[in-house]
């Protein structure tokens, strides 16, 4: 089984193509927060049940095989029967066996294998008719939010400014490097700019 945050992370992955745009849930209000977290238990039901129909199904499977060997042997005793009678009431008895079989756990498994299946298909069910519910809400409470954040031209376009300096270089009366006009010593002999 998964752990809580990546069942979580299942429900919002379940959820955003419903409300049709990508969020995540620190954006949501508290109160859907809380009903993100209502899912959770139905996905982990689902998984529970899903894996319990794996296994029954992986036993039903066993059965069958069972249940064909017993009948292999019974049609090879009922054709070796002709030979001497008393193969043909083993092979007789073998595939009454099998029948006993079928009945016993195919038939039972096969009706505990519907039965899952009607349970997964009913918790599937109730689960898109919360995530849709719930991916409405979020769509109302969000789209603004989303609508401004994808389309901030809309709201207002930023306008770019670059602002240039000119900077004015003067020699230095000692030492003739420049320097800029706003010092009041040259960079490169340390004398005081006159004037």
């Amino acid at each position: 089984m998964g752990s809580t945050t990546s069942l979580r992370a299942r429900v919002i992955q379940e959820l955003t193509p419903r409300v049709g745009f990508p969020f995540s849930e620190p954006e949501l209000s508290p109160q859907l927060r809380r009903r993100v977290g209502e899912l959770e238990p139905m996905f982990q039901q689902e998984d529970a049940k899903s894996l319990d129909l794996s296994n029954l199904a992986k036993q039903k499977g066993s059965y069958q095989l069972v249940l064909f060997i017993f009948g292999i042997i019974g049609v090879l005793f009922l054709v070796f029967g002709i030979v001497s009678w008393p193969l043909a009431v083993v092979g007789a008895g073998s595939l009454g066996l099998a029948y006993l079989f079928y009945q016993s756990f195919v038939v039972e498994s096969s009706l505990r294998i519907q039965l899952k299946e009607a349970e997964i298909s009913q918790l599937k069910t109730n689960a898109k008719s919360r995530l849709d519910s719930l991916s409405k809400e979020i769509y109302d409470e969000l789209s603004a939010m989303h609508s401004t954040r994808s389309h901030p031209q809309s709201q207002g376009s930023i306008v770019k400014e670059t602002i240039v300096k000119e900077l004015v270089m003067i020699p230095c009366a000692f030492c003739r490097s420049l320097m800029p006009q706003t010092s009041t010593f040259c960079p490169n002999c340390g004398a005081r700019r006159r004037g």
